[in-house]
């Protein structure tokens, strides 16, 4: 069985403003990301220093090949894809005509 990766339904509204709510879900997306990254990063460490005490620093000192280069660059797009996907499925804002004529 897989999960559908959109979310269905409508949106829960916490704040006045819309803008928000959507700041409010890109901070809770990049909190929970870091999160797990940090517990995996402190796991991998932890076992990789029982079996070589120097591991750490050979992460330290690490550089990446071209090809490695290539999917950190994809691992960010991702990471900020998921980011924003919050502003994917803004409700469509008021038209200029409407902004204009409410600050007259």
């Amino acid at each position: 069985m897989t999960l559908p990766m959109q979310p269905g339904g409508k949106r829960s509204v916490f704040f006045e403003h819309e803008a928000m709510d959507h700041l409010m879900a890109m901070v809770i997306e990049l909190a929970t990301q870091l999160s797990i990254t940090r517990e995996r990063l402190f796991a991998l460490e932890s076992v990789m220093n029982d079996t070589d005490p120097s591991f750490v620093e050979k992460i330290e000192k690490w550089e990446p090949d071209p090809t490695q280069a290539d999917s950190l660059v994809d691992m960010r797009q991702t990471i900020l894809a998921e980011l924003f996907r919050t502003l994917e499925i803004i409700r469509p804002g008021p038209s200029d005509e409407e902004v204009v004529r409410k600050s007259s």
